[in-house]
């Protein structure tokens, strides 16, 4: 037996939708996708000691991905503090990076419509 829980989008059935977009909520057994709300994703490059800010635009703190480029691989970033050589700062329109090495790095974020 399998278990699903839908919510559907306005103007369409939960019980006979077939799109993934036409849903707000979706998880089941039978599926093998997740739906996830993305409202955008990208890359930036950050000059040593330097910021950059993307706009949202949402009027509310959205949950935010961020990784940066350190050699061949990526770091998480997370809220700012002391102690990280990357952060970023989360606001109602706008996600600020910076970069505090000394070199310059590449940032790939994804910002998702979920209200935090």
């Amino acid at each position: 037996m399998s278990y699903t829980i839908r919510v559907s989008l306005p103007g369409y059935d939960a019980r006979t939708a077939t799109s993934p977009d036409h849903y707000a909520l979706y998880v089941g057994t039978e599926t093998d996708w997740v739906l996830i709300k993305e409202r955008q994703r990208g890359s930036v490059e950050i000059s040593a000691y330097g910021s950059e800010a993307i706009y949202h635009n949402l009027g509310y703190i959205p949950t935010v991905f961020a990784y940066a480029q350190v050699g061949s691989k990526y770091v998480w970033v997370y809220g700012e503090t002391m102690y990280s050589s990357y952060s970023m700062e989360v606001y109602t329109d706008r996600v600020v990076f910076e970069n505090m090495t000394s070199s310059t790095s590449i940032f790939k974020y994804y910002i998702f419509y979920d209200n935090a």
